[in-house]
């Protein structure tokens, strides 16, 4: 997993530079945080980031006077508002003219050979060019943009399995995909602001369980709608796959745009690969 580094940085009262991602323990177990409080200004920048390149500038209005309403330009923010969406133009451009014409990947064993023949398979099937001009555009108003590898099958066979169905074979191949920036935590190395020592992949499932105050309009039948937390947490040699339930614990709202947090409640699940 790859990371372009462009996060806001932190200056310690020691002046040792932080980006906020140094941590001493995991950052999910029963009673922290989700998404961890370091992490709530990061995934704010990217939601302020979106609505700006989508040019819905009215919805950022109050947070920029607010930033601006002690400066010289505050008389101005009365008398006159104009959104002109360049960021769309500035970030779109670069990745127009990076993969306008496609890149060439060379494994530098000649074109005839089989590990150029393989390489070029691995280029097309997972679509390198346009991941590049999309992870471009993406990293550009985010400011962070993560990649994950893999060997694995291509083909999701398990909807066939649970129907009991017999799976077609899905050969393993070499997978390279894009991964939503504000599901990734990374764990800087103590001391190090370019080694990791894990990366966590974290999304929130709904789970529909029995019991509860929201009726079913199909059956009739009480449930409740509940939140779990999906952990894949990437270390040396393993990756550890974890499920932990969640607690709302309210909408964080201090960096301009609302941010959903929860507390990590027991452990449902755990296993490792």
């Amino acid at each position: 997993m790859t990371r372009k580094l462009l996060s806001e940085e932190l200056t310690e009262p020691s002046g040792v530079v932080s980006t906020g991602w140094e941590t001493s323990k995991k950052l999910f177990q029963p009673g922290a945080i989700y998404p961890p409080p370091a992490h709530i200004p990061r995934l704010a920048r990217y939601k302020r980031g979106r609505i700006i390149f989508d040019g819905r500038h009215p919805e950022i209005y109050d947070r920029a006077s607010s930033l601006l309403k002690d400066t010289p330009h505050a008389a101005q923010l009365k008398t006159l508002f104009i959104a002109v969406n360049l960021m769309d133009i500035l970030l779109t451009k670069p990745a127009d003219l990076l993969t306008g014409e496609p890149p060439t990947f060379e494994s530098g064993k000649g074109s005839d050979s089989r590990e150029q023949e393989r390489l070029d398979s691995i280029v097309e099937e997972n679509d390198l060019t346009q991941m590049t001009h999309e992870l471009v555009i993406g990293g550009g108003y985010r400011g962070d943009s993560f990649i994950k590898t893999y060997y694995a099958a291509r083909a999701d066979v398990s909807e066939t399995e649970a129907l009991g169905l017999d799976a077609p074979d899905a050969p393993l191949e070499p997978i390279i995909e894009a991964v939503p920036a504000n599901i990734v935590f990374p764990e800087l190395s103590k001391g190090s602001r370019k080694k990791f020592k894990a990366i966590n992949i974290a999304w929130i499932d709904w789970i529909v369980e029995p019991g509860g105050k929201v009726i079913r309009w199909l059956t009739g039948n009480p449930v409740s709608v509940v939140p779990y937390l999906n952990v894949e947490r990437h270390i040396p040699g393993y990756i550890v796959y974890e499920r932990y339930k969640l607690e709302d614990r309210g909408v964080d709202t201090e960096w301009g745009v609302p941010v959903d947090t929860y507390t990590i409640g027991e452990k449902s699940r755990y296993r490792t690969r």
